[in-house]
């Protein structure tokens, strides 16, 4: 993992700012598009580090990215602000990329590799 850090790191980050485009399009304010964004890099970084052995390669992200997000999915709901079926929809859906992106990365890294 180590050795590879920086390119996971660039591309949980990218796949994270992606996470939060859309909340900024909206004008959320920057506390929430912080926490979402330090949410998905957490969460692919994660990912990208750890290999479950009894899930299936596309499961593991989405099963990873539940767990990270649990904490956040339990807290009470304010005046109807906070919905939690969609932070975790989000947390199915981000992990699920992830997993694609793991699973794919060594045939994309090769194709670019052999164009050069």
């Amino acid at each position: 993992m180590t050795h590879n850090f920086f390119p996971f790191l660039i591309i949980s980050a990218f796949v994270a700012f992606l996470d939060i485009l859309p909340l900024l399009i909206k004008r959320r304010p920057w506390r929430y598009n912080t926490s979402m964004f330090v949410q998905t890099l957490v969460a692919g970084m994660v990912i990208f580090a750890v290999s479950l052995p009894a899930v299936p390669w596309w499961a593991q992200g989405p099963v990873i990215a539940v767990v990270l997000s649990l904490p956040m999915l339990i807290l009470p709901l304010v005046r109807g602000a906070y919905v939690w079926y969609g932070a975790l929809l989000n947390s199915i859906v981000v992990g699920f990329v992830f997993s694609l992106i793991h699973h794919f990365l060594p045939a994309i890294a090769s194709f670019f590799s052999a164009a050069a």
